[in-house]
């Protein structure tokens, strides 16, 4: 046997080519990773965007914290010097001033309780929530007054937390 006869004889015809309707013609794939045009940006990737944050708010939440503080401070010692003062003063002595241990004991307390509300309105300021209460506690901690120093303190918190609040939830 030889390779002659292992050999298939050529074609005669070429098979018939169909030709598929024009429905059932593939587009051809497009690529995915082409960038969308200018116009069509992309949403973003969870949900909107975040607000800009300065330090703002902590800045002023700290300082009404310092104000809070020195109010307190002050609240505290206006107590102690209007009992001592309550305690040491007799009714025949010259130095004689009426209820002014009272006063000066209840203006301690008053003292104390705006120190408490500037201190709580600090906190919230730093943490960015409840936008009017960190004002209302700004303001609490000026009127505390805190040594004169506190009252300034206050007065420079207040306007730092009121110039931003839309960095607050």
């Amino acid at each position: 046997m030889t390779q002659q006869q292992y050999q298939q004889p050529p074609p005669q015809q070429p098979p018939p080519q169909q030709q598929q309707p024009p429905q059932y013609q593939q587009q051809p794939p497009q690529q995915y990773y082409q960038q969308p045009p200018p116009y069509q940006q992309p949403p973003p990737p969870y949900g909107p965007q975040p607000k800009p944050r300065s330090g703002l708010p902590a800045a002023g939440g700290a300082l009404a914290l310092i104000a809070g503080i020195l109010g307190l401070v002050q609240g505290l010692f206006y107590i102690l010097v209007g009992i001592v003062w309550d305690t040491v003063e007799t009714y025949d002595s010259i130095y004689y001033m009426g209820d002014f241990g009272e006063v000066l004991a209840i203006c301690g307390i008053i003292g104390l309780i705006f120190s408490i509300l500037a201190i709580v309105g600090g906190i919230f300021a730093i943490q960015r929530k409840n936008w009017a209460f960190a004002v209302i506690g700004a303001l609490f901690g000026m009127l505390a007054l805190g040594f004169v120093i506190g009252g300034l303190l206050g007065l420079i918190a207040l306007i730092l937390i009121a110039v931003s609040r839309n960095e607050f939830d």
